[in-house]
C-alpha cells in the first residue's frame, strides 16, 4: 500500500441510497483507519476502504462523504494502541516508563 492512499472495494451489490440497511464498522489504530460497511440481511462486506493515516483521523472522515450517511449501527474498534495494568503499589513509582517499557511501546502520553 502506498503511503497516504487508500484502498478501495465496493461490491457491485452496494447501494448507498439504502444506508440504512447497512452497518458501519471503524478500526482506528495509530497509524491507519479503516472502515467497511456491511449488508445487515446478508452479513456481507459491500463497501471497505484503508488508510494509512498521514493527517489527522478528523480530516479523514470530513473527506470521507459516506461516513457522514445514516446507517443502522456503527462500531468502532481500536487496534495497537499499546495498555498495559499495573498494580497500585508500583504505579507511584518514579520509572513508570520503564516498567511499561518491558513489555510494550511507550508513547508519549501515560495515563496513571
Amino acid at each position: 500500500m502506498e503511503t497516504g492512499k487508500a484502498n478501495n472495494i465496493q461490491a457491485s451489490t452496494f447501494n448507498i441510497d439504502h444506508s440504512e440497511q447497512y452497518r458501519l464498522q471503524i478500526q482506528i489504530g495509530l497509524e491507519h483507519f479503516a472502515y467497511c460497511i456491511v449488508n445487515n440481511s446478508t452479513n456481507n462486506v459491500e463497501y471497505f476502504k484503508d488508510f494509512v493515516v498521514n493527517d489527522t483521523i478528523i480530516e479523514i472522515i470530513n473527506k470521507e462523504d459516506v461516513l457522514k450517511l445514516k446507517f443502522s449501527t456503527t462500531l468502532v474498534s481500536f487496534a495497537n494502541f499499546p495498555c498495559n495494568v499495573i498494580p497500585n503499589e508500583l504505579s507511584g513509582l518514579d520509572n513508570i516508563k520503564d516498567i511499561l517499557e518491558l513489555n510494550t511501546n511507550v508513547y508519549d502520553i501515560i495515563i496513571k
